[in-house]
């Protein structure tokens, strides 16, 4: 249904398109009537020729074999016709000038040229009666194209694809058609011949065609991009894109009109050549012609610089930018223009050909939002040898990247070049590589930031037993941690600092609410305006504005920000022009804590003040952790020098824990499980072990997972509120992956606290106690699981903490605290970085969850860094071809099936050799144990029966072993061996596939028009014999 839906949708578009030819021909009729005859003669004289359909049917059978039968069509599996948009100005330059050829050659060849001239019209009614002839074979032409590709392509989808997409790079085709005709029409005014005719509409056309391969002529980079740039499949691009955009369009109607102009003037010679004046009049005209070209290359060089209209048409505005990035790119007042190298390979893996789309069309959006602001240097096409490439890495580092992919049924390894520089006076940022996980639009936007804005927010890590900033595990041994791969993912936008907390974080800088005017640097005593603190504070004016506006100011002394707040301000009014205010603030916008419960008594309690004095704060807490080294929240913390030097008598005592039910009681929140009992040598009184989360859900049957493993998305029983959609953090996001998480519930007792579910699980989950978790993961089938109807893993809480828990003298000074509580850490384990940036690297399984994004969008929200939230969540959605995916899962899931069989058949081989030796053992022992019978009921000893059995038993058990080694590593072999039959079998079954859609895309085409013109030949034949006698009839 949906296919037909889709077909009558273009259908409707087509009928409105001709509709609006027709009301154009209709008014050319009735202002221009010889214009109208021109036209009517010369297209009806077209398709009233055999000639002509065969032409059609060529034109189709060619558009269509360039659309779907080259290799990379499948590839890239995306429902478009990038493949047609490369070939088509090749095809119609052939195609172009054989319309052409007989506008006028014909004419003066059968000496029809002075009859035309007699006619009661003016040169131009013949030009553009000849134009809209060509432009009408041409459209009915491309129509025919268009409808046998669409259908092709909706029959591929489903019904799912992007028509608008389609219809704007039609569009382009209909342009880039148009432009060629008015070229082609000047070859045919230059000779009478038509082989003449038709090879100089070839060369004429030939440099807008070729253009786009000027760099592999000119060795000058810069002008061989302009050049490009002037082709017609550069200045189609956007068309094909699914933008239209003023200017491309105006390119266009430039060639045009100066391919018009120019016939014009030839078709008008003949009242001035061969006379007197006939040089002047010549170097006169073409002094005209060069004049209009440079007005119409200046007003499309004006609007290729101010792209004042452009829009996308696609259905899932995947050439568009998001409201967010427009806003930040037209607030962006760099004081140097952003200057922006790209290097783009010319092939790519299929895996990354979106990724390469979206970076080109998004860098054409973001030169055409900014103008001069941002400048785009794209070196696309590059080889690994080329100059280009060879900049790239010795002034950029940025190298090929080596990318390995499933090629026709064997893994290949190819070298891929797709990175960026990003420079902004002195501040520079590079991104290596475009991996097909991250968006490519927030990579964009937000290296375009980094460099323009220079300062970074800063985010403070503080130091626990997780260690993300890396250092030395005395605990271990003094082994050596690497940085956490989150960590170097957030120094991309962050300034990351590692903070210990054997004091709390000061507050000791200010935010300039009003600055006011007329001040000087200085120390300068401010009375408070609210919030807790001291009433009057001596602060530093550090640095001012030429007209004497305060841009940074900090305390005067370190020490008497003890009492201060985020909530606290200060106002001074007795100097300056304006009333000078100021806003206590720590010098980190935000705080990241991972297993708080790893911290001392001191440390937690110096970090509960700081999230009192109102820091934002990120806190992930794991009950059972399995990506870091790090004790879990209801075991003790590890002796320093490890496990071996409490062996030997050294490494001193544990450090003590912090009680984690303070923290939880500071911002309002509590945890199932219960508090370890001395009958626990792991934990201690004071440690409270929180449950353990499970949920039976698993969105990825390839995985054999444990019920801990939980996945939070929609999909799963009774979960459809699990995800929060209307918060920033959430928005956006589809699934989060937390293995072994814990929950976090509000407590009853929060004051004025709100908690807001982030995650949570659906109604199939529920808790195990901390002490079941280990026979759990060894067998599940033993531990009896709490079944609770859903259970919240990650909360946003803000608002002032209970009374009787602040740590200010009167309640009106309580400062909001902002925290966000993860009972998870493993959120942010480092292969999870790798799975972002290539989501399917794991045996061929497209893994889905959005951990690192939602640990991103944690951070910002707290920092109120919230421009990239949108763009990090936004997920544009491209047509794909449905019909080909559903046959390729199908052929893997068969594949995986016969693998599973190949497996689980020489598993039993295994076995069957293993029970033969078990069998074997057996028997040797049944022959002890009668010997041993023997010597108890006779009272001999039967050493020498004995000693015999053993060394048998010994000499075959070696004997067995070593057989089973031998077949294990025999049937290992012919599993890989039949791995790869299997593998080819389901390359070859989807190849063929693939074929068999090829050949009915290249074969049906053409019988539409070969159809309607064997319809017209008929009704010739007809016509022609009407009036004849039988007699004169063959």
């Amino acid at each position: 249904m949906q296919i037909v839906i889709s077909m009558l949708w273009l259908i409707g578009w087509d009928t409105l398109f001709i509709l609006m030819g027709l009301l154009v021909l209709l008014l050319v009729g009735f202002l221009k009537h010889a214009a109208f005859a021109v036209m009517k003669r010369n297209f009806i004289g077209y398709f009233s020729n055999p000639t002509g359909y065969v032409f059609l049917c060529l034109f189709v059978l060619l558009t269509s074999f360039a659309a779907f039968w080259p290799h990379e069509f499948f590839n890239s599996n995306l429902a478009n016709l990038d493949q047609l948009s490369m070939y088509l100005p090749f095809i119609m330059l052939i195609f172009v000038p054989a319309i052409t050829m007989s506008t006028w050659a014909e004419e003066k060849r059968q000496g029809t040229d002075e009859l035309l001239l007699t006619l009661p019209a003016d040169d131009f009614d013949i030009v553009i009666g000849k134009y809209l002839a060509a432009a009408a074979i041409f459209s009915v032409s491309l129509l025919f194209s268009q409808l046998a590709n669409y259908w092709m392509l909706v029959y591929l989808t489903q019904g799912n694809l992007d028509s608008g997409l389609l219809l704007s790079t039609y569009f382009g085709y209909w342009m880039i058609g148009m432009a060629m005709l008015s070229i082609g029409m000047v070859a045919s005014f230059l000779t009478n011949n038509l082989t003449v005719s038709f090879v100089l509409g070839i060369a004429l056309n030939a440099p807008l065609v070729f253009a786009v391969f000027a760099d592999t002529i000119i060795p000058n980079a810069s002008f061989s991009r302009t050049l490009a740039n002037c082709s017609l499949t550069a200045q189609s691009d956007d068309f094909a894109h699914g933008v239209i955009s003023i200017s491309s369009t105006s390119y266009f109607f430039m060639v045009i009109a100066i391919g018009l102009y120019i016939s014009m003037v030839l078709i008008g010679k003949r009242h001035w050549s061969g006379g007197r004046d006939g040089q002047f009049m010549l170097a006169h005209y073409l002094g005209r012609a060069v004049c209009l070209a440079v007005i119409l290359l200046g007003m499309t060089s004006f609007f290729y610089s101010n792209d004042l209209i452009r829009v996308d048409v696609s259905e899932g505005q995947v050439s568009s930018l998001a409201p967010d990035t427009r806003k930040l790119i037209s607030e962006l007042k760099p004081e140097y223009p952003i200057v922006i190298d790209v290097f783009v390979s010319r092939e790519v893996p299929e895996d990354y050909v979106q990724t390469k789309r979206d970076l080109i069309s998004r860098l054409k959006a973001l030169r055409k939002l900014s103008g001069a602001d941002i400048r785009v240097n794209l070196n696309d096409g590059l080889e690994p040898f080329s100059e280009e490439a060879k900049l790239a890495e010795t002034r950029f580092n940025i190298t090929p990247m080596p990318i390995q992919a499933r090629v026709r049924g064997k893994f290949e390894q190819s070298e891929v070049i797709m990175g960026a520089a990003f420079k902004c006076g002195l501040e520079k940022v590079v991104v290596p590589f475009f991996d097909y996980g991250i968006p490519v639009e927030y990579e964009l936007v937000r290296s375009i930031a980094t460099v323009a804005y220079g300062e970074k927010k800063r985010l403070g890590i503080v130091t626990t037993g997780a260690r993300l900033m890396g250092g030395f595990d005395m605990s271990a041994g003094f082994r050596q941690i690497p940085k956490s791969a989150i960590v170097s993912e957030l120094e991309k936008q962050y300034r990351v600092d590692e903070v210990n907390m054997s004091q709390p974080v000061a507050i000791d800088e200010f935010d300039v609410t009003t600055a006011g005017k007329g001040y000087e640097e200085g120390v300068f005593t401010f009375a408070k305006e609210s919030g807790p603190g001291p009433d009057v504070l001596d602060v530093e004016i550090d640095e001012v504005s030429d007209q004497g506006a305060v841009l940074v100011a900090t305390l005067a002394a370190a020490d008497a920000g003890a009492k201060l707040s985020t909530a606290s301000v200060y106002k001074l009014a007795e100097e300056g022009d304006g009333q000078l205010v100021l806003s206590a603030r720590s010098k980190y916008d935000v705080l990241m804590v991972v297993q708080p419960s790893s911290l001392g008594p001191p440390e937690l309690a110096n970090l509960i003040l700081s999230i009192k004095k109102g820091i934002p704060t990120a806190i992930f807490e794991d009950p059972r952790p399995l990506t870091m080294p790090v004790p879990a929240t209801g075991e003790p913390n590890p002796r320093p020098g490890g496990m071996m030097a409490g062996m030997m008598g050294g490494g001193g005592q544990a450090p003590p824990k912090g009680n984690i039910r303070d923290l939880w009681r500071a911002i309002g929140v509590t945890a199932p499980g219960t508090t370890g009992t001395p009958g626990n040598p792991m934990a201690g009184p004071a440690l409270f072990q929180s449950d353990i989360v499970w949920q039976r859900f698993n969105p990825y049957k390839k995985l054999d997972m444990s019920d801990d493993n939980v996945f939070i998305r929609r999909e799963a029983p009774g979960a459809e509120e699990a995800i929060n959609g209307d918060h920033p953090i959430t928005k956006g996001i589809e699934e989060v992956f937390f293995p072994a998480p814990g929950a976090v519930e509000a407590a009853d007792d929060r004051g004025d606290l709100e908690f807001t579910k982030l995650l949570s699980t659906g109604d199939l989950s529920g808790t195990m106690k901390f002490t079941d978790y280990q026979q759990f993961r060894q067998n599940p089938a033993m531990v009896a699981l709490d079944r609770d109807k859903e259970k919240t893993i990650a909360a946003y809480i803000s608002g002032k903490p209970p009374v009787d828990d602040l740590a200010v003298e009167e309640e009106s000074d309580a400062t909001e605290i902002e925290v966000v509580y993860v009972a998870d850490l493993d959120v942010m384990y480092d292969q999870w970085v790798l799975l972002r940036a290539r989501p399917d690297s794991l045996q061929e399984i497209n893994l889905q969850f959005e951990n690192i994004t939602f640990m991103l969008n944690v951070i910002d929200a707290l920092s109120s860094d919230d421009d990239y939230i949108d763009i990090r969540t936004r997920k544009p959605r491209h047509a794909t071809l449905t019909m080909i995916e559903a046959e390729v899962s199908r052929a893997r899931d068969e594949e995986s099936k016969r693998e599973e069989e190949l497996q689980e058949m020489l598993n039993k081989e295994v076995d069957k050799i293993k029970e033969e030796n078990a069998a074997e053992d057996e028997n040797y022992k049944k022959q002890l144990e009668e010997i041993e019978a023997r010597q108890r009921e006779e009272g001999t000893a039967y050493i020498g029966d004995r000693l015999r059995i053993l060394q048998v038993q010994a000499q075959k058990k070696a004997e067995n072993e070593a057989k089973l080694e031998r077949k294990q590593t025999e049937l290992n072999d012919k599993l890989q061996s039949d791995r790869k039959l299997i593998r080819r079998d389901a390359d070859l079954k989807i190849s063929n596939l693939q074929t068999s859609y090829k050949l009915w895309a290249v074969a049906i085409p053409p019988l539409l028009p070969m159809m309607v013109g064997l319809v017209v030949f008929v009704y010739r034949r007809l016509r022609e014999r009407e009036g004849v006698s039988t007699s004169r009839l063959r």
